[in-house]
C-alpha cells in the first residue's frame, strides 16, 4: 500500500498551537478567536490543495491519503463534539470526499481513543502509532515526479524482509 501524507498535515490543534501556544489555541477555539480561525482556513487550504496535487501526479497509485489531528491527551478530548462539528469536521468531510474522488481511501492518526471522525468516514479511519512519519510527503508544484520516485521506491520497500519496511 502507498501511503500519503503525515500525522502533521492538518493538524489544526496543535500544529497552529506551535505558533499561537497550545493553551492559546485551546482558548481561541472556545472564543472562535479570528486570528485562530484564519490560520485554520490557511492551513486547510494548503494541505487540501497539496494532498490534491500528489494525488493527481500519482494517477491512481497512492491508497491512502493520511492526515492527523490531535484531538485529545491519554484520558480524553481536548474539544467538545460541538467544537468539532463546527469548525473541523465540514473541512475533514470535503478533505475525504476529495481523496476519495482520486480513488484513495483516508486515514487519520489521532491521540483519542473516541473518535470523532467515524461519523464523517468510513472508509479508513484509524490510528497510526509509530512510523507513519517516515512516510516522506511533497507538495510542491513539481510533485510529480517526486510521488513517482517515491512510489517506486516504497514498492520496492514493501518486498517481503526489505530492511526499509515498516512493520506494526
Amino acid at each position: 500500500m502507498i501511503c500519503f501524507g503525515t500525522p502533521g498535515d492538518m493538524d489544526f490543534i496543535n500544529s497552529i498551537g506551535r505558533a499561537r501556544g497550545s493553551e492559546k489555541v485551546l482558548m481561541d477555539l472556545v472564543d472562535r478567536h479570528p486570528v485562530y480561525l484564519e490560520l485554520l482556513n490557511a492551513r486547510f487550504k494548503f494541505y487540501y490543495e497539496m494532498h490534491e496535487r500528489a494525488l493527481q501526479a500519482g494517477e491512481g497509485l497512492i491508497d491512502i491519503a493520511q492526515v492527523g489531528e490531535d484531538l485529545g491527551t491519554q484520558i480524553g478530548p481536548m474539544i467538545s463534539h460541538d467544537i468539532f462539528e463546527e469548525l473541523f469536521a465540514q473541512k475533514y468531510e470535503a478533505y475525504f470526499a476529495m481523496a476519495h474522488r482520486y480513488g484513495a481511501k483516508t486515514m487519520i492518526y489521532v491521540r483519542l481513543r473516541r473518535v470523532f471522525f467515524a461519523e464523517l468516514d468510513r472508509s479508513w479511519t484509524g490510528y497510526f502509532r509509530r512510523g507513519a512519519a517516515d512516510y516522506p510527503c511533497y507538495g510542491h508544484r513539481r510533485a510529480g515526479e517526486k510521488v513517482r520516485q517515491q512510489i517506486d521506491f516504497l514498492r520496492q520497500c514493501l518486498r517481503p524482509n526489505h530492511p526499509g519496511l515498516w512493520q506494526a
